[in-house]
């Protein structure tokens, strides 16, 4: 009896090292943020233009990514990644200026950020 419950505080041991999770460096924690809430963003726009839609509102609605580029200095050369997140347009939220409901949501939430290369989707 004494070997099973060793054996089996041994094997919860051995399974909680290997599932456990490992802490995300800044870079990758702030990429996770900006893409969560690019998603909930592209959500509410998305929910809301379906909305106005059912109302009888004509409008025009696009979802995109935009590109999410990061640097990384390596001795003496630069790595660039590029990651993507959710974009949305809609012809009635944005009165006019393509993208702005998205932008305003993402600034709302703090996540408007450098590495969005919004100049991509313009």
């Amino acid at each position: 009896m004494f070997k099973k419950i060793c054996l089996l505080s041994f094997t919860c041991l051995l399974f909680a090292g290997c599932t456990a999770h490992t802490p995300q460096s800044a870079p990758e924690q702030k990429y996770h943020f900006v893409d969560e809430s690019a998603h909930q963003c592209t959500k509410d726009i998305r929910d809301k233009s379906a909305k106005l839609s059912a109302e009888g509102h004509s409008m025009s609605v696009r979802w995109t990514a935009v590109p999410y580029v990061t640097s990384a200095q390596e001795g003496a050369s630069t790595s660039t990644q590029t990651r993507s997140v959710e974009y949305a347009t809609s012809s009635i939220l944005d009165n006019g200026v393509p993208g702005s409901a998205w932008k305003s949501c993402m600034q709302s939430k703090g996540a408007l950020v450098p590495e969005l290369s919004l100049s991509a989707v313009q």
